[in-house]
């Protein structure tokens, strides 16, 4: 450990640039994360591996050193977190890449080798990209995953999340050495419809009666039934009952003339008689002129003409017949 971080520090600085006093100057943050990581190394050589870890980490946030991340699995190694150990090698093989040499790769392996028995690897199939994992509850990084992820021996929750899709859980049971692949499937969020009532709005209010001015009076539709036909009806009806109001009294008064003369009187019984005709006939007369007048008064037609003349009025034929008078329309 101590040997490693003596060669990290000699390689820090072509990382973080030249030191104080030289003739190129050195940016704040690079020259406060190079103290922060001298510290770290100090703290390291006493045995104070977590004082070490918080320096590594801070040097690291400030200046993405690859050997400031190593430096930070060593010290978690150190404290028996194997697992956190293990990620962050995994992430200083990542960060350095094609630059790692032959004798950082063989040094890496070896670790690996080291701390696979006492860890478990899982590998995270899903299908969905863009999916947030977490082990435990601690973020583990978002789908698709280069690698693996170490985790300590025993069950572990697995949750993958995602905007829009559901979540999917899986619950493992690891042991040291296993390499676990852990399928996850999102599936698509089902919406839900929620019917908002619509606001109910007031009838409107009814519109207010429209009183006419002082003076004046509301106008009266007229009926465009009351044309000359039905008036000419009127007058026929009219005229018929007075004629059929005299005829009957004449009727009367030759009938009782008659009867006066014992039956005697040949003449007063033919002049009843030709009255109570004439009588019958104006009787008929009224009764057709009424059915006329009640017929044009509720059947429409255009006004001036006569009903049937027109559209719609039916035609009305009166007939006086030997036992009464006869009307049909």
């Amino acid at each position: 450990m101590t040997k490693a971080l003596r060669l990290l520090v000699a390689a820090a600085l072509v990382v973080f640039g030249p030191m104080p006093g030289t003739a190129q100057p050195q940016s704040p943050a690079a020259a406060e994360a190079l103290r922060l990581f001298d510290e770290a190394v100090a703290a390291s050589e006493q045995g104070d591996f977590r004082t070490a870890l918080r320096l590594f980490r801070s040097s690291f946030d400030l200046v993405p050193v690859p050997d400031a991340l190593y430096n930070v699995g060593m010290c978690q190694k150190a404290l028996g977190d194997l697992p956190g150990a293990a990620n962050t090698l995994r992430d200083y093989v990542a960060l350095v890449g094609a630059n790692m040499s032959v004798e950082e790769r063989q040094e890496f392996d070896a670790l690996l080798a080291e701390l696979a028995p006492q860890i478990g690897r899982l590998i995270f199939v899903a299908g969905e990209p863009g999916a947030t994992i977490t082990v435990d509850g601690v973020a583990a990084g978002t789908t698709p995953f280069a690698s693996w992820v170490a985790v300590a021996p025993g069950l572990h929750v697995i949750v993958a999340s995602k905007p829009g899709f559901s979540s999917a859980t899986v619950t493992v049971e690891v042991v040291g050495g296993q390499v676990l692949p852990v399928a996850l499937a999102l599936g698509p969020r089902e919406e839900v419809r929620v019917e908002v009532p619509r606001e109910s709005r007031p009838a409107p209010p009814p519109p207010e009666p429209t009183c006419p001015e002082p003076g004046t009076e509301a106008p009266v539709a007229a009926s465009s039934n009351l044309g000359p036909w039905f008036w000419t009806t009127v007058a026929m009806a009219g005229a018929s009952a007075v004629g059929m109001a005299v005829t009957g009294g004449l009727t009367l008064k030759y009938n009782d003339d008659f009867e006066a003369s014992g039956h005697t009187d040949a003449s007063a019984r033919d002049r009843a008689l030709e009255m109570r005709t004439v009588t019958d006939v104006l009787l008929g007369v009224t009764i057709a002129a009424v059915v006329a007048g009640t017929i044009v008064f509720l059947v429409p037609g255009d006004e001036g003409e006569a009903p049937g003349s027109g559209s719609g009025a039916p035609p009305v034929a009166l007939s006086i017949l030997p036992g009464g008078l006869a009307v049909a329309w």
